[in-house]
């Protein structure tokens, strides 16, 4: 990819056009006096004298206090016109194409959604976006509705998710790293066949979300509701529930592994009865 030049922004090509301009000039009025006395007096060219240069090299000043107030704020609004016309085609886009699943699709979906995420975008609506199969990384978004997102045999790295309505998503055998759910909504969710790792969910609703057949180690549960929640199969090794409610412990005694959990004393008592072969720390539970 070709590295990105300062003339491929208008305002900063006027502004470095500006700055060797102004130090020409600058230089030029410093030396003034050295020229006016050595040169000037001997090159004389019709109206072109010592007169004339003064009145040009006055007239230069002007131009240039000109330029830079007036220019370059023009230039400046010019460009953040520009810049939110392109963000909002970008978003109209992004729901034309949203449902589209071809390569083409998600290729312009996936460059569309970057820009929008460098952007910084806030409250987009983006529902029923099909991008399964896709490796995203570095997705950081707060307040978005990707409703009915598809990101199924995917993989997502390196990204936050903040108040985001997610509901009824499916991250089916999707893999991920370094990604965290805070606020929002993961209801209904599935994920099955996922493989997780650091992986955060937080104060957001995955209520009668499907985990089955995860491997998800370490994940945490940080006040969250697991009501409806289903982990058959799941690993859920040293994954921590402590802070989460709602527990049904017959369905977390479902899942394949769930060595070294962190979980309430009460809840352990009662799982170590579904599940004697599990692994914890015995110090816990001494009377």
């Amino acid at each position: 990819m070709r590295s990105p030049s300062v003339l491929d922004n208008p305002i900063k090509s006027a502004l470095l056009i500006l700055t060797l301009a102004v130090s020409i000039i600058v230089s030029i009025t410093a030396s003034w006096d050295w020229l006016s006395s050595h040169i000037l007096p001997n090159t004389i060219i019709g109206l072109y004298k010592r007169e004339f240069w003064e009145n040009v090299m006055v007239e230069m000043h002007g131009m240039f206090v000109e330029l830079a107030v007036v220019g370059i704020l023009l230039l400046w609004l010019d460009g953040r016109r520009d810049r939110k016309q392109q963000l909002s085609q970008c978003r109209e886009d992004l729901k034309n194409y949203a449902k589209l699943d071809f390569p083409e699709a998600h290729l312009k979906k996936i460059g569309i959604l970057s820009t929008l995420v460098s952007a910084n975008e806030t409250g987009l609506d983006a529902r029923y976006l099909h991008l399964s199969g896709r490796n995203l990384s570095d997705i950081n978004i707060n307040g978005w509705n990707i409703i009915g997102l598809k990101l199924n045999d995917g993989k997502l790295e390196n990204s936050n998710f903040d108040k985001v309505e997610a509901r009824s998503s499916n991250f089916v055998r999707c893999r991920m790293k370094n990604v965290s759910f805070k606020g929002g909504s993961l209801y209904r969710c599935k994920f099955e066949g996922a493989k997780f790792r650091q992986v955060l969910f937080k104060n957001c609703r995955i209520e009668k979300a499907e985990f089955t057949h995860c491997d998800m180690p370490n994940t945490i549960f940080d006040q969250v509701s697991l009501s409806g929640v289903k982990f058959e199969g799941a690993n859920l090794a040293n994954c921590s529930f402590k802070s989460a409610f709602d527990i049904d412990v017959g369905e977390l005694s479902k899942a394949d592994n769930l060595d070294h959990i962190a979980i309430d004393e009460k809840l352990l008592i009662e799982l170590l009865k579904l599940r004697p072969d599990i692994k914890y720390q015995k110090k816990r539970l001494r009377p």
